[in-house]
């Protein structure tokens, strides 16, 4: 149905600033200014969880591959990574000098990536939180990140 209107999603106190669906289809999660983010059912529009911790607007959500984490991205300096069945942040993530403008799960679902305002990108471990490489150099601030599955 491309280009019809499916849902209309309602709860965020400020403006949408990143969207993700679920891998299976059947979820969404959204961030936003107001320093939430929120799981959603697609089917129904309704508000499934508040995703609540972040100091500041929250400004990139995902799903791991198997739509069993999620990681949001805070103009906070953190990223956090959350079991969106039940809304628990699993881990926060610490680190960068900047916002975090940009979060994205590896294809295994492994390893986490950020990029901040700070001109970095982070690798995190996303069951431990731990910080593995710090990729420096970037002539300004890093506002997408993604993994790219190949082999060698």
């Amino acid at each position: 149905r491309m280009g019809t209107k499916v849902q209309t999603l309602e709860g965020h106190e400020g403006p949408v600033l990143a969207t993700c669906f679920a891998p299976d289809g059947e979820g969404a999660i959204t961030s936003s200014e107001d320093c939430t983010a929120m799981v959603w059912s697609v089917a129904s529009g309704k508000c499934m969880q508040v995703l609540r911790g972040h100091a500041s607007d929250v400004q990139a959500a995902d799903f791991a591959p198997d739509g069993r984490t999620a990681v949001t991205g805070s103009s906070d300096r953190t990223a956090r990574t959350w079991d969106p069945a039940t809304g628990e942040c699993l881990r926060v993530l610490k680190g960068h000098l900047g916002a975090v403008a940009t979060a994205a799960f590896s294809p295994d679902g492994l390893s986490v990536a950020t990029g901040s305002r700070d001109k970095s990108v982070r690798i995190w471990d996303s069951k431990t939180g731990r910080c593995s490489t710090v990729v420096v150099g970037h002539a300004a601030k890093v506002t997408s990140v993604a993994f790219v599955p190949f082999s060698l």
